[in-house]
């Protein structure tokens, strides 16, 4: 009976959200792909926000809400004065991409990228499934409207061809496909990114822009890039002819405010005076490989440097992206413990071991044991790398690091909530 009243009440709430939307004016701005969405809707929301300050001018999806509830629930929060509304639109299985498109009309629309992530036979079935879920968000643009895609991807970039408006933005390390690139990666530390990008309003005119963000990563570029193509397409939209220098001051000074989401390579401090690079939240092999890169970039001399890696999950080919993982960690120069937990990270050890010897590795069942294995690795100033899929809950391990009692030893969890507010923390679930 609850479950009944429940599908009423979301039906209700989705047809009394689509009505409302009829009657606001605002832009939809739309943010798809299978990495970076939260980051960059939360980019492109607050330099909005800080362009028009007044109450319910901009208005965003919430940053942990299953995307179902999310858009309605945003919807119906809009008002009459709501100049721009930004939906992140995530999607897992078939034909849900239409059936947040019956309520969100992009007239931009942002592609960040793919990975294989929700490509196994529970969801999506495969990765062209995604590739193709994935683009519907785009070519539900119309000819009035833009489309701001990520070159880099060959996927994403090849959506171009298929597109109803003719109004694309490109970003990404290509010049001369790019409208707005960079021309080497931005430099990374513990106190946050700097870099540079161009852009283009005509193909001969091009300016750069400098930026220093407490955004923590190499591929924050890629985030911030399609932000500011975003900032372009509006001004474009707006009938200006170039971007106001009031745009590009406020777009540089809130690019300069953000700080990390937490469990988003967020910078904390561990137990045993340890610093901790949190990107707990979630992974796959694209955003593995980005966060491995940007851990290994930092310049670090106070202590040792440390990568613990639990699972990712949902995956097409789960043993061959473990792999591809484990090459990509072989590159790596400046780590000196790499921990992996789970029975995939067996195939990422593995390769680890064989094409990169230097580095120490260590196996563990599960994040309790990992903590276990910590515990006899671990010395003050030591700075650990945590990634995993968000319900592998590696964080557990961290908890076990600080002498919490922790109970729960299961691999994969069905609970989006932080363990330490779990009531199984300590008793242990069990499926």
């Amino acid at each position: 009976m609850i479950s009944v009243l429940k599908k009423i009440f979301h039906f209700s709430r989705r047809l009394l959200a689509k009505l409302w939307l009829a009657h606001i004016p605002a832009k939809h701005i739309a943010i798809g792909g299978s990495q970076g969405k939260t980051n960059t809707t939360t980019i492109i929301y607050q330099v909005l926000k800080d362009l028009y300050p007044e109450k319910d001018a901009v208005i965003k999806t919430d940053t942990n809400l299953d995307t179902v509830y999310n858009i309605p629930i945003t919807a119906l929060k809009a008002k009459k004065n709501t100049k721009y509304l930004v939906f992140e639109v995530g999607i897992d299985k078939p034909n849900e991409m239409d059936f947040h498109l019956q309520l969100v009309k992009p007239t931009v629309a942002v592609f960040t990228g793919l990975s294989a992530v929700h490509s196994d036979a529970e969801h999506l079935g495969s990765y062209e499934n995604l590739v193709n879920e994935e683009r519907k968000l785009s070519l539900a643009v119309d000819r009035s409207g833009y489309a701001v895609l990520n070159y880099d991807d060959l996927d994403v970039r090849k959506t171009a061809k298929l597109l109803k408006t003719k109004k694309v933005l490109f970003f990404g390390s290509n010049p001369r496909s790019c409208r707005v690139y960079f021309l080497k990666k931005p430099k990374v530390s513990v106190n946050g990114t700097e870099g540079s990008f161009y852009f283009k309003y005509t193909k001969k005119s091009k300016q750069e822009l400098k930026f220093k963000t407490p955004l923590i990563g190499t591929h924050h570029i890629y985030n911030i890039m399609s932000a500011f193509a975003v900032l372009m397409a509006l001004a474009k939209l707006d009938k200006k002819v170039r971007l106001p220098k009031f745009y590009l001051e406020s777009f540089i000074k809130t690019i300069g405010s953000i700080k990390p989401l937490p469990g988003r390579m967020s910078l904390e401090t561990g137990p045993h005076n340890t610093l901790v690079l949190n990107d707990s939240l979630r992974a796959n092999p694209k955003s593995a490989e980005t966060g491995l890169e940007t851990f290994d970039s930092i310049s670090y001399n106070k202590g040792r440097k440390i990568v613990l890696m639990g699972e990712m999950g949902e995956l097409e080919k789960p043993e061959l992206e473990h792999k591809k993982v484990g090459r990509f960690a072989a590159k790596l120069k400046t780590v000196d413990f790499f921990i992996g937990v789970g029975q995939l990270q067996k195939f990422v050890l593995k390769e680890l071991e064989k094409n990169n010897p230097k580095i120490a590795t260590f196996y563990a069942e599960d994040p309790v044991a990992a903590g276990e294995l910590l515990k006899k690795i671990i010395r003050p100033n030591d700075f650990i790398y945590i990634k995993a899929s968000l319900l592998r809950h590696i964080q557990r391990a961290l908890l076990v690091l600080e002498g919490v009692k922790v109970g729960c030893r299961v691999v994969s969890c069905p609970f989006y909530h932080s363990c330490s507010e779990c009531r199984y923390l300590v008793k242990g679930y069990k499926h």
